[in-house]
């Protein structure tokens, strides 16, 4: 069995987000630069620009001053960026179950 690699990974979430097919929003979080291994740069092959242009719909969020472990290096911003989402999916399942969808 092959595993697929984080970019094959985004390329196949992009491909179904694109036909209307993910139920949820595409979260793309990184570190700041030097601590993220992700580059932001135009023209970066995998970078967060091509990744957005892949996914425009993916909420993109850097991390100021976090390494590349950003729940130990940012830990108070990331849990409460974390708790955010949480209940922003509860609040949005809650209303899709008043409606029926």
């Amino acid at each position: 069995m092959t595993r697929p690699t984080g970019a094959s990974a985004w390329r196949e979430l992009a491909a179904r987000s694109g036909s209307g097919g993910l139920p949820f929003s595409v979260q793309l979080w990184h570190a700041d630069v030097p601590g993220s291994v992700v580059k932001e740069g135009a023209g970066e092959v995998g970078g967060i620009a091509d990744m957005s242009g892949q996914m425009p719909a993916a909420r993109v969020r850097k991390f100021r001053g976090a390494a590349h472990s950003i729940h130990n290096s940012a830990r108070d911003e990331f849990v409460s960026a974390l708790c955010a989402l949480v209940d922003e999916a509860s609040l949005e399942g809650e209303a899709a179950a008043k409606h029926g969808t």
